[in-house]
Formats: structure tokens, C-alpha cells, sequence
């Protein structure tokens, strides 16, 4: 799995892009696995814990529950609230969390889902190390505490390590990690609150997280 940088469109090779009518039943089916995360923070202040808000988007990536999103959602966090498609909301425990790719993992609590409610639809995950140069990719996510976005793009490198010269100009979390992290390139647009949705190839696929977005 891949964290992905955005913005930048480097020269790529002519590839078939999915039509319309190939776009719109293959996003029909990931947008039910996307999920709005809430992280509640408690602080204390003048002599009183107060809240802090802040969110991010997520993937269901199991049936139990589980959701891929992004470290720096869920860092710092105490609470956990996880918003689905349907417009439920479910409590959600932390399960580990990554500060050097910026990935985490959350579980939901299945056990307040409305009797009857149906399985959760879970994420397919697809290849990243197979995506090609100009192949079209979609960012997937709930942005500003929506219920849900798309915006679609396309692959300008595969596999990018970022070069010495560029030694603490990706820091995540405090580390350097441009040499040691492997990066997409793409240039779907990434907004605030998309951090931690999918980027999904025109099967539907799962292949990365998406990260940090260039302007």
C-alpha cells in the first residue's frame, strides 16, 4: 500500500479512460465503504476538559468493522465516531496507527448498528505496484465534513522516491520520510477531510491512501 502525493502532472503515455457508464456503477459500489471519521479530543483548559473536533475520511476494509484511514486523523484523538453511507453513526476504538506511512486503523462498534441492519460493504483492494504511468485513478472521500466526493486524475509516477536533494521536505509526523516511503504521484485533487479516503483504479480497486495534496 502506497500514501499518495498530489497535484503535480508530469508528462504520461495515452491510456483508454473509463467511460461513463464504467465510472458510475464502479463508484456506485466503493462509495458505500467510505467512511466520515470524527476524532474528539479532550483538553484541558482554565481548569475544564473541552472538546476539540477534527475529521478525516476512511475505508471499510473488513466486515468486523475495521476502516483504513490516515495517522494523522486519528493522532491525539480520544474518541472515535465513524459516519456511514447510510447516515449512521457508530463508535470507534483505535487498533494501531503508523506515523511513518500516516496510516491507522480503526474498528467500529457493530454492536450499535440498527437489529437487522445489513453487512458492511467492504473495500476490494487492487495492486498498487501495478499501476502504470497515465492510468486514471479517483480520490474518494468526505471532505469538509461531507458526506462524500470524488475528483478524478490521473498517474504521473507509479513509484516515486523522492530524491536527497528533497532530505526534510517530507516530514510526516516529525520524520523525514521522502527516501524510505513510497509515493504515487497523481493529480486528483485531494480537499481537506479527504485525507485518508482511497484512491481507486477504474476496477473499483483500492490502491493507496491518499496523503498530502501539492499546489
Amino acid at each position: 500500500m502506497a500514501a499518495f502525493l498530489a497535484g503535480l502532472l508530469l508528462p504520461f503515455v495515452s491510456l483508454r479512460a473509463a467511460a461513463p457508464e464504467e465510472r458510475d456503477p464502479m463508484l456506485a459500489r466503493v462509495f458505500p465503504s467510505i467512511v466520515r471519521i470524527e476524532a474528539i479530543r479532550l483538553r484541558p483548559t482554565d481548569g475544564r476538559l473541552t472538546k476539540e473536533w477534527s475529521g478525516g475520511s476512511g475505508v471499510v476494509i473488513s466486515a468486523e468493522g475495521h476502516v483504513l484511514t490516515n495517522c494523522h486523523v486519528t493522532e491525539d484523538g480520544d474518541f472515535f465516531r465513524g459516519y456511514l453511507h447510510d447516515g449512521s453513526q457508530l463508535e470507534a476504538v483505535l487498533v494501531g496507527q503508523d506515523p511513518l506511512t500516516d496510516l491507522a486503523v480503526i474498528r467500529l462498534n457493530l454492536a450499535q448498528q440498527a437489529v437487522g441492519a445489513p453487512p458492511l460493504p467492504v473495500a476490494r483492494f487492487g495492486d498498487s505496484a501495478a499501476l502504470r504511468v497515465g492510468e486514471e485513478v479517483f480520490a474518494l472521500g468526505s471532505p469538509g465534513f461531507l458526506a462524500q466526493s470524488v475528483t478524478q486524475g490521473v498517474v504521473s509516477n507509479p513509484s516515486l522516491v523522492l530524491p536527497e536533494q528533497t532530505v526534510g521536505k517530507m516530514m510526516l509526523r516529525g520524520e523525514d520520510v521522502g527516501q524510505f516511503v513510497r509515493w504515487v504521484l497523481h493529480d486528483a485533487r485531494i480537499f481537506g477531510g479527504n485525507s485518508g479516503g482511497p484512491l481507486v483504479n477504474t476496477r473499483g480497486e483500492v490502491v493507496g491512501i491518499n496523503e498530502i495534496g501539492v499546489v
